[in-house]
């Protein structure tokens, strides 16, 4: 993610949590250091993980219980 406005952070926020719910886990790629912070602000790193690369979070899914 680069950029990011309202909507698509409500959009993140409801999938994160909807999947958490159901046991699962959201891997975030944020390259850009502002969509971090504002990930960061919002709360994801408690519902999911925040990566700065593709490769980071793919690599993490693959190994993940």
């Amino acid at each position: 993610v680069t950029r990011i406005d309202p909507a698509g952070l409500r959009t993140v926020l409801t999938l994160a949590k909807t999947c958490r719910a159901q046991g699962g886990i959201v891997k975030v790629c944020a390259g850009e250091r502002s969509v971090r912070i504002l990930l960061a602000l919002a709360g994801i790193p408690g519902l999911g993980e925040v990566f700065h690369t593709r490769r980071q979070a793919i690599f993490a899914a693959n190994i993940a219980e």
